[in-house]
C-alpha cells in the first residue's frame, strides 16, 4: 500500500467531523472502540482482511469521536468589568512589545490559560516604556472581550485570539505601566523572545526612518505584522502571493535548504547537517512565535528528514498525513481553522497532482542533463532522455567548434539555460495546481480567487529563496 496512513488520518478527521453535530459520551465511544479492536483481530484470525479493515476504520472513526470529546474546552475565564470602566490590570508580559509609531501591542498573562492583548498609546513626545518577557506590570486600561464584524464568513477573530489563551483586549496609556518587582515566566522562554526582540530591533535599526521597509521586513523575517498597513499588503493579497509575508512552509523549506546547502560545502556529515538543520528549523519556529503554519512545517520537515537518515522512501501523501494524525490526536480543533485546511489541502494537491505530473514531464529530462559528457551513463536511462542528452551533447559540440571554447564551459552554458526552463516549468506546474486546488476554500474564507497567482508564484517564490537567506545575514551581521 502506497500511502497506508491516508485512511486512518481520513477516519479521524471525518469522527471529529461528526462529533460536532451528534452527541456522544466517553464511555460509549470506548465500548464500541474495543468491540471493534475485538471484532478487527478476530477478523485477522479468520483471515477476513476486507473486514477487519472495515472494522479498523471505524474504530479510528470513533477514536475520532472520542478525541474531539476528550478535548471539549471548559469555560471561558471571566473578568467582573463591567462597560468600559478603566481597571488596574497586573500580570506577566509573555511575548515581547511590537511598536508601531505611538502604539506598542503586547500579551499579559493575568493568570495561567488567562491573557489579555494590551495596546498602549503615548502623547506627544512620551516615550514607550521598554517592556521585555518575564517582566511583571501593572497598568491602568480598558478592558472588553474581542467581537467579530457581523459580515457573513467574516473572520472569527475572537475564536482566533481564544486559541492562543487571549480573552480580552485592554487599551490603556503609556504613562500608567509600572514595573514590579520580581520575574516571571520560564528561562527557555525568556531565551527565545529575546532572541525575537533582539531581530526586531536591528531590523528597526536597519531601515530606521523607513516604516513601509520595516513593517515588510519584520513581517517577511520573523512575521511581526504589528506595523503592517493593510494597503500595503493588498497586492500581494490580490495576487495570490500573501504567503510571502506570513510566515509559511516556503519560509521553512528556503530556510532548511540554505542551511543544509551551507552546511553541506562546509564538509560537514550529512547526518549531523540533517540533525543541525531540523534543530536550526525549530529554533525559528519558536523565534517566530510558535505559529501553527511554522509548527507544521517543521513537523513536517522533521520527519522528512527522518526518512531520509534512514534510507525510506519519502512519499509526500503519506508524510502529510502522518503530520495531520499528529496534530488531530493532539489537538482536534485546527481542523476547522482555515490555515489548517488550507495548508493541507495545498500540499495535497501537490503530492497527488504535481509531484507525478513533474515526473512524468521535465523531472527526467532535468536529472539526464547531470554529468551530460558521461556517454556511458545513456544506456541506464530512458530512451527519450537518452536521445534528449545526445541532443544536448550535440548543441554542446556545435557550440565549442563556434566559439572555440573548451567542452566543459560549452557544455555549462548549453546545460544552464535547459535547467533554468525546466526549473521554472517544475515552479509554474505546483503554482498552477496549488491554486486551482485552494479556489473554492479562497472564494469560501476570502472571497477573492487570485488567478494573476499562476504567474505571480513562479517569480516571487525564487526571489524569495535569494530574499531570505540575505535578510537573515543582515539580520545577523547589522
Amino acid at each position: 500500500m502506497r500511502h497506508p496512513l491516508v485512511g486512518p488520518v481520513a477516519a479521524i478527521a471525518a469522527g471529529i467531523l461528526v462529533s460536532r453535530f451528534v452527541p456522544f459520551f466517553p464511555f460509549e465511544l470506548t465500548v464500541t472502540i474495543g468491540a471493534f479492536l475485538l471484532l478487527g483481530i478476530v477478523s485477522l484470525w479468520r483471515k477476513a482482511r476486507v473486514l477487519a479493515g472495515i472494522c479498523c476504520c471505524l474504530g479510528l472513526f470513533f477514536s475520532g469521536i472520542l478525541v474531539d470529546v476528550v478535548h471539549t474546552p471548559g469555560p471561558a475565564p471571566e473578568l467582573d468589568v463591567e462597560g468600559r470602566e478603566i481597571v488596574i490590570l497586573g500580570g506577566c508580559v509573555v511575548e515581547p512589545p511590537a511598536i508601531s509609531g505611538e502604539r506598542e501591542r503586547f500579551v499579559l498573562e493575568l493568570e495561567p490559560h488567562a491573557r489579555a492583548q494590551v495596546t498602549l498609546y503615548t502623547r506627544a513626545d512620551e516615550p514607550l516604556p521598554e517592556l521585555h518577557y518575564g517582566e511583571r506590570i501593572e497598568l491602568d486600561a480598558r478592558v472588553r472581550k474581542p467581537h467579530n464584524f457581523g459580515n457573513p464568513g467574516a473572520f472569527d477573530y475572537a475564536r482566533f485570539l481564544s486559541r492562543k489563551e487571549i480573552y480580552w483586549t485592554a487599551s490603556g496609556a503609556a504613562h500608567t505601566v509600572h514595573v514590579l518587582p520580581g520575574r516571571c515566566g520560564s528561562r527557555f522562554a525568556k531565551a527565545i523572545m529575546d532572541l525575537r526582540q533582539a531581530a526586531l530591533e536591528r531590523m528597526e535599526r536597519l531601515y530606521h526612518g523607513d516604516p513601509y521597509q520595516t513593517g515588510m521586513m519584520q513581517a517577511l523575517l520573523i512575521g511581526q505584522n504589528f506595523q503592517l498597513q493593510r494597503v500595503w499588503t493588498e497586492v500581494y493579497r490580490s495576487t495570490g502571493t500573501f504567503h510571502v509575508i506570513v510566515i509559511s512552509g516556503t519560509h521553512l523549506a528556503i530556510l532548511a535548504a540554505f542551511f543544509l546547502f551551507l552546511l553541506r560545502i562546509c564538509f560537514m556529515p550529512e547526518s549531523v547537517a540533517l540533525a543541525v538543520t531540523v534543530a536550526m528549523c525549530w529554533v525559528y519556529t519558536l523565534v517566530t512565535g510558535f505559529q501553527a503554519p511554522g509548527v507544521r512545517s517543521a513537523a513536517g520537515l522533521t520527519l522528512f528528514m527522518i526518512c531520509g537518515y534512514f534510507f525510506r522512501r519519502r512519499r509526500a501523501l503519506n508524510l502529510l498525513a502522518a503530520v495531520a494524525l499528529g496534530f488531530l490526536v493532539l489537538d482536534p480543533e485546527p481542523l476547522f481553522d482555515a490555515s489548517f485546511q488550507l495548508t493541507f489541502l495545498a500540499v495535497a494537491f501537490l503530492g497527488a497532482f504535481a509531484t507525478p505530473l513533474i515526473q512524468a514531464t521535465s523531472g527526467p529530462f532535468a536529472r539526464g542533463l547531470h554529468d551530460l559528457n558521461d556517454v556511458s551513463r545513456d544506456v541506464y536511462l530512458a530512451p527519450k532522455v537518452a536521445q534528449f542528452r545526445i541532443e544536448m551533447r550535440l548543441l554542446a559540440e556545435t557550440l565549442r567548434l563556434v566559439a572555440r571554447m573548451p567542452m566543459r564551459l560549452a557544455t555549462t552554458a548549453i546545460t544552464m539555460p535547459a535547467r533554468t526552463l525546466f526549473f521554472f516549468f517544475d515552479i509554474s506546474v505546483t503554482s498552477a495546481i496549488a491554486q486551482f486546488g485552494l479556489a473554492l476554500p479562497m472564494v469560501v474564507y476570502f472571497h477573492r480567487v487570485g488567478f494573476s497567482g499562476l504567474s505571480a508564484n513562479a517569480l516571487v517564490v525564487p526571489l524569495m529563496g535569494l530574499a531570505l537567506p540575505v535578510g537573515f545575514a543582515a539580520v545577523v551581521t547589522g
